[in-house]
């Protein structure tokens, strides 16, 4: 697997949503690519920083705004 496919799949990768084969090559892939593996060490720190903030309400009429803009 080359970088670029590998860097498309982290986000699904680190959701875990790709199926076993898929998943394993894109593990292998990161065992010996450390710029992927950094990308993908940055992605999961960001996931993590981002689960922390506070969920912020969406307002109701945001649908509405959207349309009329």
């Amino acid at each position: 697997m080359r970088c670029h496919e590998t860097r498309e799949l982290l986000s699904l990768y680190i959701d875990h949503v790709l199926d076993e084969d898929l998943a394993a090559q894109v593990s292998a892939h990161l065992d010996f690519c450390p710029e992927c593996r950094k990308e993908y060490e940055d992605l999961v720190k960001i996931i993590g920083v981002l689960s922390t903030l506070p969920e912020v309400p969406v307002p109701e009429d945001l649908e509405n705004r959207w349309r009329m803009a």
